[in-house]
């Protein structure tokens, strides 16, 4: 008896493994950076002794203090239209690393999950869940520390309540 070999067959399926094998790889590293970030515990009141991933940076010594105060607007289309006010403090680009407390990006949480980093003072939500939903905004450096006002968290909460 002569067995015969396919070889388009066995092609295929080296190439079908190859792909699976990357995928799976590619999806794990997804799924464990998604668990980080969900698993992020964050609160205004927390510091990093408390198991807050990011450093900090007291700015409670500053003459021009940094805050943030969120505003919000339904979109005319659907979700919602954050403006974020600050005072003492300015978006910059991305790609400067230092850590002046009165410049850098802001995190944005939703529901106590990082969603984003803002770089500007309008952000555009365009779903959120039906129920009442936190908004969190932090101000951090560009080396991504939070800054720090005698022991909290520099930043501003919300709740938007979404119903259809």
């Amino acid at each position: 008896m002569k067995i015969r070999h396919n070889k388009f067959l066995n092609f295929n399926s080296i190439i079908f493994l190859s792909v699976f094998v990357g995928l799976n790889t590619l999806l794990n590293s997804f799924l464990v950076q998604v668990k980080a970030d969900s698993s992020h515990q964050h609160g205004m009141n927390m510091s990093s002794e408390n198991g807050h991933a990011h450093k900090t940076l007291d700015v409670s010594n500053l003459n021009e203090i940094p805050s943030i105060e969120i505003e919000i607007f339904p979109d005319k289309i659907k979700g919602w239209n954050l403006y974020l006010n600050t005072k003492n403090f300015e978006f910059i680009s991305p790609n400067l690393e230092n850590n002046n407390p009165n410049q850098g990006h802001a995190h944005l949480y939703i529901n106590g999950v990082k969603v984003s980093r803002i770089y500007s003072n309008w952000y555009y939500i365009s779903e959120l869940p039906e129920k009442d939903n936190e908004i969190e905004i932090t101000l951090n450096t560009n080396n991504h520390h939070d800054l720090i006002y005698n022991g909290k968290i520099v930043g501003d909460r919300i709740l938007i309540t979404n119903k259809k």
